[in-house]
């Protein structure tokens, strides 16, 4: 799931034309698909674990967050742990 950011000013849509890209965008409707994602986690039929690349404590997740934003260490979801 993603998370609608508003405006988008930092996207260089010239050098996008230039080069022909296509965006194809859409709404996820997250509210609607949770309570089945979350039943399915809990029998166990899916196991969202294979997802996170990183797992650090609470206290560590500014540094979370910066391995999050820059992609460090092939950054993809980070599970926080109380």
């Amino acid at each position: 799931m993603g998370v609608y950011a508003g405006f988008v000013d930092k996207m260089p849509m010239g050098a996008a034309m230039n080069k022909a890209m296509t965006f194809r965008m859409g709404q996820m409707f997250g509210q609607k698909y949770m309570p089945i994602l979350l039943d399915s986690v809990l029998q166990e039929k899916v196991d969202p674990s294979t997802v996170f690349t990183h797992h650090l404590p609470l206290a560590e997740t500014k540094h979370g967050f910066e391995l999050f934003k820059h992609k460090k260490e092939n950054c993809i979801k980070i599970l926080l742990k109380p």
